[in-house]
């Protein structure tokens, strides 16, 4: 993850390792690369690591900043997922290989805004285990699925910050969806 433009970020690696820092870049690109095949479209997309290179350090960058003004050690793993997501939401780091026709957009129409749900699923990452579901029923699942595509929604069509995805995130936090990760940074 060497960077040549004008920019410096050196200071990033005197509070976070560089390791972390390449931690985060490799989850991210699994995440991509785990997210495309789950939903069969990896043959459409293809994941910009030159952009998820800017992620990390835009990431690790207002974390930095966080820490400071708030002058705290750990970072709430609410705030790491909604930070992750902004910069995911703001950079757009999957693209589509070539045009796409109508038809297949009718069978897959997340390719559109692949990137708002790819956004929506590293929050999820970041806080949960999905491979434990919680939902007490199937209302609580087709609950869930709804929220999720309005989640998505909002991630394309307004305006978002990271503070209004943490909210979301604590929301979760009432009545979580998945088994909890604890992980602080």
């Amino acid at each position: 993850m060497e960077r040549d433009d004008a920019r410096s970020y050196e200071y990033l690696l005197d509070h976070f390792s560089e390791e972390k820092i390449k931690e985060r870049f490799v989850f991210l690109l699994k995440t991509a690369k785990r997210f495309l095949e789950n939903l069969g479209i990896e043959q459409y997309v293809v994941i910009n690591e030159n952009i998820v290179e800017e992620i990390v350090v835009d990431y690790f960058a207002d974390i930095k900043r966080l820490k400071d003004f708030h002058e705290i050690e750990k970072t709430e793993s609410c705030k790491v997922g909604a930070y992750t997501a902004y910069w995911i939401y703001k950079r757009k780091p999957l693209h589509l290989k070539e045009n796409v026709d109508r038809e297949l957009l009718k069978e897959l129409p997340y390719l559109i805004d692949v990137n708002d749900w790819f956004a929506s699923t590293v929050m999820v990452a970041v806080v949960f285990d999905t491979r434990e579901r919680l939902f007490k029923d199937a209302e609580a699942l087709r609950m869930w699925n709804e929220f999720n595509r309005r989640l998505t929604y909002l991630l394309t069509y307004r305006i978002v910050t990271p503070q209004s995805l943490e909210l979301i995130m604590l929301a979760w936090m009432t009545d979580p969806p998945f088994k909890r990760i604890i992980e602080e940074s």
